[in-house]
């Protein structure tokens, strides 16, 4: 009973940081394999991604972009969708990195 308390104040304490709704194209590596993933949202905790293909729960997994990589664990996994949750939280550059940001404006990829 305790340990499912503590598990809901985890997924609680996750969404507790706000959500930005993205479709930014990434690299996801796992076991020493790539694959292109889109991520759908992004927080400083976590990201929920698409993915063609299907990846075991729990694993330790990285997130490649712009140069940037971020280490995380498949918390969950439905159908396509998984939801990332991040080693450490992000870094305010490391946020914009993922998300691509220029003079305040989040640029998708392939924009100037």
């Amino acid at each position: 009973m305790l340990a499912a308390a503590r598990q809901l104040y985890r997924q609680y304490e996750a969404r507790r940081t706000r959500r930005v709704q993205v479709y930014i194209p990434a690299t996801l590596v796992i076991h020493g394999k790539s694959f292109p993933v889109h991520m759908l949202d992004l927080s400083i905790d976590g990201a929920l991604i698409h993915v063609d293909g299907e990846l075991p729960s729990g694993d330790k997994i990285w997130l490649l972009r712009n140069g940037l990589d971020v280490f995380a664990r498949i918390a969950w996994g439905r159908g396509s969708r998984y939801g990332l949750a991040f080693e450490k939280p992000l870094r305010t550059e490391q946020y914009d990195g993922l998300l691509q940001v220029r003079d305040n404006r989040v640029m998708l990829a392939g924009t100037a």
